[in-house]
């Protein structure tokens, strides 16, 4: 029986085990290795695709490791961003999230017809506002995601526009997905007392918790927290969050509950917090998700985390009467746009005490008689004052 002949462009060589190897190539184009049983269906629609692409100029060498990108590419250009001092200014955490934004964007084909042509390929001249939402709206499903892929192109291509590689930044014309989120979930007294119900004191579960709720800080300083931080009856630390380009200073009083509950727990010798074989966290993200499946033992509800701990610290202080001042100085915060989210809620609480006190005083029936309006009655302007007031 004689060996069917292969395709045009398929080619079989031998490695020097003896093993037969197939490549489709077609010059000027590099191989490309076809693992398909020759005759089969599967390689005959392997074979189809790869004379289809190969026809469109698409098929491309694979760069060696370590290669840069073809110059005045998008992938080019994010490259020389990301070796910029206006990113690697950025904290370090910072860096790592977003070069694992851009390299995720980066390697998206841009027409999923041509899973060879990815963006990194794409000419940063043809970096349109099309192209941006394309990207964007591949991750509509997550708004919080799509928007933070406009963010980057934005400041990328800002940086491409100072450097002359475009003459203008067309992600500025691209518009964010609407989406309405509350943040971390902050914690309701019940289940402040239910995680403490189900850790007592001498837990390294109930530590972190009393920690966070006593200093208000967040999980990235808890990783970080240990005995060196307290002296004279205080608490003082710079919060990690922007320790590198604008770091806060913390400085609180010791309350004496938490010191007590320090002095009675398991601590490390350089944190408080250590992991189960011993040292401290690396990565506060995973004393962050630790921090969760301990809620989860607890038995509260999805969404309960060491942030809304935080949050929950913050209602508690402004119902007391903290003012925005008060807050900054203790959270770290330093505008004050965080704190009086707190003071405005705060004081929306108190006056609708208020009023219902003096709801309590009115005489009854006053407001729905129909006798004579009194003073107690509230009562809208005339007419002809109404409109004198909202002349121009």
């Amino acid at each position: 029986m004689t060996k069917r002949p292969l395709p045009k462009y398929v080619h079989e060589d031998r490695d020097r085990h003896g093993n037969v190897r197939r490549y489709f190539w077609r010059r000027p184009g590099p191989k490309v290795r076809m693992h398909e049983e020759p005759g089969s269906p599967e390689f005959w629609h392997r074979y189809a695709e790869l004379m289809r692409l190969s026809s469109l100029g698409a098929i491309e060498r694979k760069p060696k490791r370590g290669e840069p990108p073809p110059h005045k590419t998008l992938g080019w250009v994010a490259e020389q961003w990301m070796h910029s001092r206006e990113f690697t200014r950025l904290g370090k955490q910072t860096q790592k999230d977003r070069r694992w934004y851009v390299d995720a964007m980066l390697a998206e084909p841009i027409n999923r017809t041509l899973p060879g042509v990815t963006f990194a390929k794409m000419p940063i001249e043809r970096v349109t506002k099309e192209a941006v939402e394309v990207l964007r709206d591949r991750k509509a499903d997550t708004p919080t995601s799509a928007n933070t892929r406009v963010f980057l192109m934005r400041q990328l291509l800002r940086w491409a526009v100072k450097q002359g590689y475009v003459p203008t930044n067309a992600a500025e014309q691209v518009e964010n997905l609407p989406y309405k989120s509350d943040g971390h979930r902050t914690w309701l007294i019940e289940e402040l007392q239910q995680y403490r119900d189900r850790w007592p004191i001498g837990t390294k579960q109930r530590l972190a918790f009393e920690i966070l709720y006593w200093t208000g800080c967040r999980i990235s300083d808890l990783a970080q927290l240990g005995r060196q931080h307290v002296r004279g009856g205080r608490i003082i630390f710079t919060a990690h969050k922007n320790r590198e380009r604008s770091p806060a200073r913390i400085d609180i009083p010791a309350a004496p509950e938490l010191l007590d509950i320090i002095a009675n727990s398991p601590c490390g010798e350089l944190t408080f917090l250590t992991t189960e074989w011993g040292p401290p966290y690396k990565s506060h993200k995973g004393l962050s998700r630790r921090f969760v499946d301990w809620c989860r033992e607890a038995g509260l509800p999805k969404g309960c985390s060491g942030h809304g701990i935080r949050k929950a610290a913050a209602c508690e202080l402004a119902l007391k009467g903290a003012n925005v001042n008060q807050l900054m100085a203790v959270f770290g915060w330093k505008t004050a746009k965080e704190a009086l989210r707190y003071t405005e809620a705060a004081e929306r609480a108190r006056l609708s005490d208020h009023a219902f006190i003096l709801r309590s005083r009115t005489e009854p029936g006053t407001i729905c008689s129909h006798t004579t309006p009194s003073s107690n009655v509230l009562t809208l302007p005339s007419a002809k004052n109404t409109r004198k007031n909202n002349d121009l």
